[in-house]
């Protein structure tokens, strides 16, 4: 049986259907509106406070305004007030070279060097095989007293290691002491950065990482292959000092060592926005290494370096031997501008195999050695009895823990 609508009741009807769908409408709008003005209020306040301080400086100071520098602090200057230190702003000049060395692509001589305040030069601690710096005959413990036309000194030196990379086929002379002789030779440009510097002691490989560039899966996957050949019975790894590079060259090469990681996913980390959404997934094959590994960290081991540590130790393949590491777990990203320059900015937090991030907490060695500032200023320069660290993990693998 059907029943009967009364007009009155209609109308009733399509009035409550019109509130309804202005309701729903004005609050979709509302919700797209806050969010186009999201935090109006301070953005407003900065703004004005900008425009406050260009107004006087171009009024009262003292000097003519480059405005081309002053853009530039304007920005390095909003994304250093994020108190980020892993976000920076990078000049148009400072972005080529950023990117160059990111990408593994910076020429050099196949030295790496450390400043020695001790002796007052630059110690030697990694030649690359089938550089010009090999070729010439330099060694690990070499020490350079001079690059070029200057002497090294405390003030130069961080001048004086930039000056042994450059362009492909230039040149730099380099003076250096061994056993009391002084030796001079002219060494070109034409080596890849060098990322990954290995030796043996007896019959264990001691592996120093000091950054994850675009290179340096190649040259891992390079020295993990020679000391196979080599018969190399253990792994010291050691990524103290370590905090260049990024998050995906880091797990890039840690894919080089750990099997596959979570099911499903085969994820050996994830990276996910402030929103928690997942919005990068890094995977790994089921290629591993077998042999014993020890990993030495340090307060200065950070970032990418944490991730590659972290895992190592969540998949079984490592003990950590040191200090608490510095605890950036965050993934950056890179956005460039149409004048060349760009912003470094943190974009994600890093979860590893566990899925629990050590983002300000850092990473807790299984055999916990403090240094003292002495020691971690030498890293890289003691000999291996002097260095505690390497001492632990010889002591353990010589009992075979």
């Amino acid at each position: 049986m059907k029943k009967k609508i009364s007009v009155s009741t209609m109308i009733s009807i399509l009035i409550l259907v019109v509130v309804l769908t202005v309701a729903i409408t004005m609050g979709s709008s509302v919700g797209i509106y806050n969010k186009l003005i999201e935090n109006l209020p301070d953005r407003t306040g900065m703004y004005k406070q900008v425009a406050n301080i260009d107004e006087l400086v171009r009024k009262k100071y003292y000097k003519p305004i480059d405005g081309r520098l002053l853009s530039e602090g304007l920005s390095a200057g909003y994304v250093s007030g994020l108190e980020d230190p892993s976000s920076f702003y990078l000049s148009a000049e400072d972005y080529i070279i950023y990117k160059n060395r990111l990408d593994g692509k910076v020429a050099g001589t196949g030295l790496t060097c450390k400043y020695n305040k001790e002796k007052n030069v630059l110690s030697i601690i990694g030649v690359a095989e089938n550089s010009s710096a090999a070729n010439a005959g330099l060694k690990l413990g070499d020490e350079i007293i001079k690059v070029g036309e200057d002497e090294v000194n405390e003030k130069n030196s961080s001048n004086l290691i930039k000056k042994l990379y450059g362009e492909k086929l230039t040149s730099v002379d380099v003076t250096y002491k061994r056993d009391g002789k002084t030796i001079s030779v002219n060494l070109v440009m034409g080596f890849s950065l060098n990322t990954v510097n290995v030796r043996m002691i007896g019959d264990i490989a001691y592996i120093h990482i000091n950054a994850f560039y675009g290179n340096t899966r190649d040259q891992l996957d390079e020295t993990l292959k020679n000391i196979k050949k080599q018969k190399a019975t253990a792994i010291i790894l050691d990524l103290r000092n370590t905090s260049e590079g990024n998050i995906e060259n880091a797990a890039s090469a840690l894919d080089l060592i750990v099997p596959v990681g979570s099911s499903g996913t085969k994820a050996i980390a994830i990276a996910k926005d402030r929103d928690g959404k997942v919005i990068k997934t890094f995977p790994s094959d089921a290629e591993q290494i077998t042999l014993p590994i020890l990993c030495l960290v340090s307060q200065t081991t950070k970032g990418p370096a944490e991730l590659f540590a972290c895992d190592l130790k969540e998949f079984g393949k490592a003990e950590l031997i040191g200090e608490t590491t510095a605890g950036v777990g965050t993934m950056q990203d890179v956005f460039s501008f149409s004048d060349g320059s760009a912003v470094v900015l943190s974009v994600a937090n890093i979860y590893p195999l566990s899925g629990i991030s050590y983002d300000k907490t850092g990473l807790n060695p299984d055999y916990p050695i403090p240094l003292t500032e002495k020691q971690r200023e030498n890293l890289g320069l003691m000999k291996d009895s002097e260095d505690p660290h390497i001492v632990k993990a010889l002591e353990i693998l010589s009992k075979g823990e």
